[in-house]
């Protein structure tokens, strides 16, 4: 997919959003129906580009000559158009469209005409993530970065574990860092062992002794302290109830009371957990 686009909760028809990528731009816009097209951003004319940014607009219009489409692409006004008599039929001057798919509250465009659908591209990915109801999710903060390097060198740096050992040492303190990959499909994940230890420290650097219920709480606020994200103050205040356990408390008994405590305490914020079982 060439791209993803966010999509407002309020969003109404004639919204629009133009999306720049390399050397191409698209535009993409809610139509009267509530679907989501995409249209090469360029007046099929003299080439002009047609938005700029986002906003609203009730139909798209080309400031160079004047001509007008409507949302879903089709000429509705070209200006003296009778001179060219029947050398402007409408396929010929209509918006070129992109292919447009929806999933998780994003919009995913594709400038190939040939290419899979989004649904088929996603194939288990979407299985396994549908349950935690992405579309729901908002940002409580944001801060863009211009890194100088290709995009996916700086993905990459997300997609493994691997590097935790060396990059982010002092989290051996309070975690076993060990990760495994898995493919599934096109896509893959990365993830802990099912007998990863969060709490105690890695075996790495020690024999992984000490009271978990403070490693796990220490681990998060760690986390939170450094970059505030990934942790919450929710997941601080859940922590923080792991002290009334009992000490010596089987790790995995803890890691239950704390996503216990951690969606009482989402609730009770007005951010509650969707239902997701442990074979979701």
């Amino acid at each position: 997919m060439a791209g993803r686009l966010p999509r407002r909760r309020d969003s109404q028809s004639g919204d629009f959003y133009t999306y720049d990528i390399a050397d191409e731009s698209i535009a993409v816009v809610r139509q009267k129906d509530g679907t989501i097209a995409a249209y090469f951003n360029v007046c099929p004319h003299r080439g002009r580009r047609l938005t700029e940014g986002c906003g609203r607009m009730g139909k798209f219009h080309c400031k160079y000559h004047g001509w007008q489409w409507s949302l879903d692409g089709k000429p509705t006004e070209i200006v003296d158009r009778h001179d060219w008599g029947d050398a402007l039929p409408d396929e010929d001057v209509a918006l070129q469209g992109v292919k447009v798919g929806q999933w998780g509250g994003w919009v995913f465009i594709n400038m190939d005409p040939d290419s899979e659908s989004l649904e088929d591209f996603l194939g288990e990915a979407k299985t396994i993530l549908d349950p935690f109801e992405i579309e729901h999710m908002r940002y409580a903060w944001r801060k863009r970065i211009v890194m100088p390097c290709n995009w996916k060198t700086a993905q990459e740096a997300f997609m493994e574990g691997y590097h935790v050992q060396t990059t982010h040492r002092q989290l051996l303190a309070y975690q076993d860092d060990y990760t495994y990959s898995k493919a599934y499909g096109k896509h893959a994940m990365f993830g802990y062992a099912p007998t990863a230890l969060f709490g105690l420290p890695s075996p790495r650097v020690s024999d992984q002794s000490g009271d978990i219920r403070k490693g796990f709480y220490e681990f998060n606020k760690e986390i939170w302290d450094t970059l505030q994200a990934t942790t919450t103050q929710e997941m601080l205040a859940a922590g923080k109830r792991l002290m009334e356990l009992p000490e010596g408390i089987d790790p995995f008994a803890l890691y239950g009371a704390f996503a216990q405590f951690h969606a009482e305490e989402s609730a009770r914020s007005g951010r509650p957990f969707p239902a997701i079982s442990g074979s979701s």
